[in-house]
């Protein structure tokens, strides 16, 4: 069976504490380790970008909103126990 994600959000940097959870524990069940590293890689090149062409503030939040899910879904993967994922997600700013 399929899991679909049960919102969208158009703008990361607006994500509610709850939807991030949601979003980090989603990502983690549906990607792998290897699609994850890369999707993480793929926003270091958007920010990238985003310097480059002297992208607006808000391009820059939600990208730090994008990171800070999939590193949190990294570290969800990596370390199953759960003091070590929330304290994970406690540094990263969520």
């Amino acid at each position: 069976m399929k899991t679909i994600f049960p919102f969208q959000v158009s703008e990361p940097r607006k994500m509610t504490i709850l939807e991030q959870v949601v979003c980090m524990v989603w990502l983690s069940e549906t990607k792998t380790l290897t699609e994850l590293r890369q999707c993480q890689s793929l926003v270091e090149q958007q920010f990238t970008m985003a310097r480059r062409n002297n992208c607006a503030e808000k391009t820059f939040e939600n990208l730090i909103s994008m990171q800070s899910n999939y590193d949190a879904a990294v570290a969800y993967q990596t370390w199953p126990e759960s003091e070590m994922w929330l304290a994970f997600i406690n540094t990263v700013g969520y």
